[in-house]
């Protein structure tokens, strides 16, 4: 939290902590640029995005920065999100979903970023910080969506509880011509 709210205009936290276990949550002070919702139950990883979601579109905010409660966005991480996706839509570029080269803090290695093709997956890497590359997927955490893709492609779908929500959004953004 120390490192988004000064990124971002507001911070929505959905928590999904059953009522019975109490919540590190609880715990925080927080200002009045941070909204938390709490479901006292776990409803689930998109669920809970879908209700964030919900929740930026009725604020009129115009993208949505997603972060699961391990990630740590570097400074700056939210603007060069934003520069990027403003300079792809300026160059014509359809765009689904931004997000950042993601670091194991494990190994100080970088992900990468995947493509789909006939003959197989394509692991792509940026070499630079600022480079920005194609890929047919991103993970959600840190990833930055403009509200009109979110409104064209849908929202997450509520039946996958935990795993592959973001795969399968990204598909879908893709078949709609939006990576």
């Amino acid at each position: 939290l120390q490192a988004t709210r000064p990124q971002v205009e507001a911070v929505v936290i959905v928590d999904n902590t059953p009522s019975q276990a109490g919540s590190a949550i609880d715990a925080q002070p927080y200002d009045d640029s941070v909204v938390v919702i709490r479901n006292r139950r776990n409803a689930g990883l998109a669920a809970a995005q879908n209700q964030g979601i919900r929740w930026a579109a009725a604020g009129g905010f115009t993208h949505v920065f997603m972060l699961d409660q391990d990630s740590v966005p570097e400074h700056g991480c939210v603007d060069r999100l934003y520069a990027a996706a403003c300079d792809l839509v300026s160059r014509g570029f359809a765009v689904g979903a931004v997000g950042p080269r993601v670091l194991d803090r494990r190994t100080g290695r970088a992900y990468s970023f995947k493509r789909f093709t006939f003959a197989g997956i394509k692991h792509g890497r940026c070499i630079e910080a600022a480079d920005v590359i194609p890929a047919d997927f991103l993970i959600a955490s840190g990833s930055l969506t403009a509200m009109e893709a979110l409104q064209a492609i849908g929202p997450m779908d509520d039946g996958l509880f935990i795993d592959r929500i973001d795969i399968d959004w990204c598909l879908r953004a893709a078949a709609m011509g939006q990576p």
